[in-house]
């Protein structure tokens, strides 16, 4: 009688874990649907339903003292909530996939506006370098040279919010942007006040800083192209279920809500990166969502300590 009323303790105490992470769930199902960029959700209701009865069932097993039945019942429900966690991988994955896709089309996009702008300053530099000081067609190289400005602002933009879901390349952005900045700069400031021969020298250093940017993000399309080519349906962490039944029923339990969880921490923070470029541009908002989305993983990693 004491191993029963201990086992239904545990198994009351596995429903309420459940139910937490259902309404977890369900809270970042409708955050997701506030944000500039949701992410595909499935909210999985039926699922979530069919566990609930189960659970319900399995404790009614235990209270009628049918231990065989209840143990069967919660092996079920472990099966269920481990195809639940595998579902909502397979969801992030493709979410992952849709932002990778994208990122690739504005790296392509990036890469063709770099090469465009060094083309153009090489244009600007070579037909410089024949003028002497006083000619007229200096100006409309100075028009040019502003028009390289504000286009590398467009691409400096475009590589920022990519560089925030992507840290790895965001020292060589940083750097070989200010370059182009830099010396784009000086080379106006030396045309307005004639020095020809310094504005020649600013040009050329822009020039190598969008060739080194273009190459480097030409490198980086190769490897995310790999990357997309190489990538696996699903993820090594979360296997497909099943197969694995030698645990005790309660261990398995615990262990499938433990990799739901997993999975639901990787759509906030799926949520998070999504969001990043929007997010700068309404700081107010955005604080109000980063918070809501730390309280979203404090409470569940606070109920990690629960049964």
């Amino acid at each position: 009688s004491k191993n029963f009323d201990e086992t239904t303790k545990n198994q009351q105490i596995q429903k309420e874990d459940f139910e937490f992470l259902k309404d977890e769930y369900l809270k970042i199902i409708d955050f997701n649907k506030e944000m500039k960029k949701p992410l595909n959700l499935a909210d999985f209701k039926l699922e979530f339903s069919e566990i609930g009865e189960k659970f319900n069932q399995a404790l009614s097993s235990l209270e009628k003292k049918k231990r065989k039945a209840s143990i069967e019942e919660m092996e079920n429900i472990s099966e269920k909530i481990e195809n639940l966690a595998y579902s909502i991988q397979q969801m992030l994955d493709s979410n992952e996939k849709k932002q990778a896709s994208e990122d690739l089309e504005n790296l392509k996009q990036i890469l063709d506006n770099l090469v465009y702008l060094s083309v153009f300053q090489e244009e600007l530099h070579d037909n410089l370098k024949v003028l002497q000081s006083n000619d007229p067609l200096i100006k409309s190289i100075k028009i040019n040279q502003s028009k390289i400005i504000d286009q590398t602002i467009v691409v400096k933009d475009s590589l920022y919010s990519l560089a925030e879901r992507n840290p790895q390349i965001s020292s060589v952005v940083n750097k070989e942007i200010l370059n182009i900045q830099m010396n784009s700069d000086q080379a106006l400031e030396m045309l307005e006040s004639g020095r020809n021969y310094n504005v020649l020298i600013n040009q050329r250093k822009a020039m190598t800083s969008f060739n080194n940017l273009a190459l480097f993000i030409s490198e980086v399309i190769k490897k995310a192209e790999e990357d997309m080519a190489n990538s696996m349906p699903g993820d090594q962490e979360c296997d497909k279920p099943g197969g694995k039944r030698k645990k005790q029923s309660m261990d398995m339990l615990k262990q499938s809500q433990e990799a739901m969880k997993q999975q639901m921490q990787k759509m906030i923070e799926q949520m998070k990166s999504g969001n990043m470029e929007g997010m700068n541009r309404q700081l107010g908002q955005t604080l109000a969502q980063q918070e809501i989305m730390q309280q979203l993983i404090r409470e569940m990693m606070g109920s990690s300590e629960v049964g």
